[in-house]
């Protein structure tokens, strides 16, 4: 009889240890898959954080996307193994950049103002991605919903802002070169682009007012609303 059950325990413990290395490295899988997708995730937070630090005035806004990768970074760690130390100085850093962004009342460092269509391009493509995080973080009641309209509202400002100030630039600097039927498509495009838009800022029918001026010639240089702070032409 032993000669028997021997081998069937042999069997059963076999059998039992591959169950256990198969679930063992089924697992492992699992978190690297989920390690790999929470650090495409990661990376692309970080990317609109830094992208939004150039592009809009509200410190609060990045701060609440930032506090979204901090928690992909926070997710990331115990899964991170041997990277676990490169996981952790991103999230010293991010963790760094928020209580920054907290202590702000204004980011100056933005600029509407975009040098070319890739720019502005890529930057309109962060704040697109910068709505979605937003609605994400409020339909699970981690940002309240009277916020996410207001920073909706100047997300959507800052895209046509970039439009306008990137397009008036670009007729301006077309101005100083001579180059007069360019000025006035640039001023005129700016100018549809802005009555186009249905934006409830105040400033919006005023800077409609005031490409009027420019395209009739009664006013030289742009204005900063038109145009941005700190414009030097190439």
């Amino acid at each position: 009889m032993w000669m028997i059950l021997i081998p069937l325990l042999l069997l059963i413990i076999a059998l039992v240890t591959v169950n256990t290395i198969n679930t063992i490295q089924k697992r492992k899988r699992k978190n690297r898959l989920k390690l790999r997708r929470l650090r495409h995730e990661a990376d692309n937070l970080d990317e609109i954080v830094n992208g939004m630090e150039q592009t809009i005035p509200n410190p609060a806004i990045i701060r609440s996307i930032n506090d979204e990768l901090i928690e992909r970074l926070e997710e990331m760690l115990p899964l991170a193994g041997d990277n676990s130390a490169g996981v952790q100085a991103s999230l010293d850093n991010a963790t760094q950049k928020s209580e920054h962004l907290a202590e702000m009342s204004s980011n100056s460092e933005f600029s509407y103002r975009k040098a070319n269509d890739v720019e502005i391009a890529r930057s309109q493509y962060y704040l697109n991605e910068a709505a979605q995080t937003l609605k994400k973080r409020c339909s699970i009641g981690k940002l309240p919903e009277v916020e996410l309209r207001i920073y909706l509202t100047e997300l959507s400002w800052a895209d046509l802002m970039i439009d306008v100030q990137s397009l008036v630039a670009q007729g301006y600097k077309a101005k100083l070169r001579g180059n007069l039927p360019g000025n006035f498509a640039y001023y005129q495009t700016a100018q549809n682009k802005l009555m186009e838009s249905t934006h409830p800022n105040s400033k919006r029918m005023r800077m409609i007012r005031d490409m009027s001026e420019l395209l009739a010639g009664n006013t030289e240089r742009p204005g900063a609303d038109l145009i941005g702070e700190y414009f030097e032409a190439d």
